[in-house]
């Protein structure tokens, strides 16, 4: 009786797990309340799960945990001499935690497809409200349900999956490739509406990138529509691009740029002053205040930029922990891309590494991982790699098992 009970609380916590999960995916471009539900009961209905199970339960194990675990403790050694509730707080934590769970626990493959098409609707609507916003609401800058900084990363990666699937995605319905070349167009133009410099700049590079990788010729085609929209789009959106090359400390006439130089100057000094640990996580507005006020410059809660909000908060220990995981990262995605057989997926990966360039390219004027849902977003797509992969892996040890029995 009680092995039947046991038993049938562990398909409730599966079936409570997956469906907190679909939560997370619905909400990803949608809401953060649904973000934060989704992803808070399915990391607690695992903690359950773990302790119910405890020796029973067998764990993925995946070459990123040593990097955030790393990671994670330079957040908190960032509060030896600045301790505050934040550092306890952290949305990392989170991220990693959710993290863990979706590679230990989506394990089907129908599941896995429905998880896409969940984030995929999810994507839709963000666009509908952002093209609403825009057109009907008055908004100059499109940003939906997030900011327009948030959005236009978004954008980036979908317009990019989007593309990789129309180009190569041989064995793909014609239907399908057609619905892809529409969205591929609407969610580029959302993309120009958030008028994100970042994210341009991100996009570009990427497609050269995808380009060198693939095919050069989409660079030269890319190359022709980029002067084609030179000429076509509004003057506004041409003087915006212009201005992401003007590094004139101007606030008065440049203020956009200026005020990103002013803090990226501060985070530096931040880290001259602090230069093991930082000023703490999460502190940067804090000591901005305190301690390196510009004049002209209001209190900002972050340094625009992904390298130096790290380096300035948490010091060379974070820093490099910080580097080595993303390294850990994209080598992980290299190595399920170069060794992936399965077209579909093997795309998915190729999709998965433009998204890291895109975070970090944009990463370069904004810290697009401090934001709640680009974060979770990062974090979520890299599992799901290793989710993908793991299929990959088990279908090609299946293929080695089997031709060994045949010999």
């Amino acid at each position: 009786m009680i092995l039947y009970n046991k038993d049938k609380v562990i398909k409730f916590l599966d079936k409570a797990i997956i469906f907190n999960i679909y939560i997370y995916a619905l909400g990803s471009m949608t809401s953060k309340a649904l973000i934060s539900t989704g992803m808070g009961f399915s990391v607690i209905f695992w903690t359950i799960k773990l302790i119910i199970l405890r020796s029973e339960y067998k764990f993925n194990k995946s070459r990123l945990g040593f990097a955030m675990l790393l990671f994670s403790i330079s957040i908190l050694f960032s509060g030896i001499d600045a301790f505050s509730r934040e550092i306890l707080n952290s949305n990392f934590y989170f991220s990693f935690l959710f993290f863990a769970v979706v590679i230990n626990e989506l394990k089907n493959k129908k599941t896995i497809k429905k998880m896409f098409f969940t984030l995929l609707f999810s994507s839709i609507i963000s666009v509908i409200y952002g093209y609403y916003e825009y057109f009907f609401a008055n908004l100059k800058r499109a940003d939906s349900f997030t900011s327009s900084l948030a959005l236009g990363n978004f954008m980036a990666v979908y317009t990019f999956f989007f593309i990789i699937y129309i180009f190569w995605g041989k064995n793909i319905k014609n239907s399908t490739r057609v619905l892809f070349s529409f969205f591929s167009m609407i969610y580029f133009i959302l993309l120009l509406l958030t008028k994100t410099r970042g994210a341009w700049l991100a996009f570009i590079f990427g497609i050269i990138v995808l380009g060198l990788l693939k095919d050069k010729r989409i660079i030269i085609v890319f190359l022709i529509l980029l002067l084609t929209f030179f000429i076509i789009l509004p003057e506004q959106y041409i003087n915006r691009f212009k201005s992401s090359f003007n590094i004139q400390y101007n606030l008065k006439n440049n203020r956009s740029n200026s005020i990103r130089i002013g803090l990226w100057m501060t985070s530096i000094k931040m880290f001259l002053d602090h230069p093991i640990n930082g000023v703490g996580y999460d502190q940067y507005k804090n000591q901005y205040i305190s301690n390196y006020k510009i004049e002209g410059i209001n209190p900002f809660s972050h340094a625009h930029n992904n390298i130096l909000q790290i380096v300035a908060e948490l010091g060379l220990f974070g820093l490099l922990s910080f580097v080595y995981l993303m390294w850990m990262v994209i080598k992980n995605l290299i190595y399920y891309y170069k060794n992936t057989i399965d077209l579909k997926r093997k795309l998915f990966h190729l999709g998965s590494i433009l998204t890291f360039l895109v975070y970090h390219i944009q990463g370069l004027t904004q810290y697009n991982f401090g934001d709640t849902e680009p974060l979770h977003f990062f974090w979520f797509i890299i599992a799901l790699n290793f989710v993908v992969f793991n299929f990959e892996d088990i279908n090609n040890n299946n293929l080695l098992e089997k031709s060994e029995n045949l010999i």
